[in-house]
């Protein structure tokens, strides 16, 4: 298994139960809905991006540039205290 195939569960994972912890079981469905057309469209336009770059640079290095990338964007995702204050669990009355 790659590291693709383990990092994807480590990040789905927590996204999908925050997901259904903050949004009313009423909107999940539209929520997820458009988080699957987002996530699809994103491919094609991957495509088109990294499709001509590949042509100039090797592969390999675009897999390890943009994985460094998202590894410094996880930085600052850690420091932001939106996210933080968003993973925070909902109290119910008499808990």
């Amino acid at each position: 298994m790659g590291l693709i195939g383990i990092a994807m569960p480590v990040f789905n994972t927590p996204f999908t139960v925050l997901l259904q912890q903050k949004i009313e079981g009423d909107f999940l469905g539209r929520v997820f809905g458009v988080l699957g057309m987002i996530s699809s469209s994103m491919m094609p336009l991957g495509m088109l991006l990294f499709g001509p770059v590949s042509d100039f640079v090797k592969i390999e290095w675009l897999l390890i540039g943009t994985g460094f990338l998202l590894f410094v964007e996880s930085f600052f995702m850690l420091g932001s205290k939106a996210l933080i204050e968003a993973g925070k669990p909902i109290l119910k009355p008499g808990q």
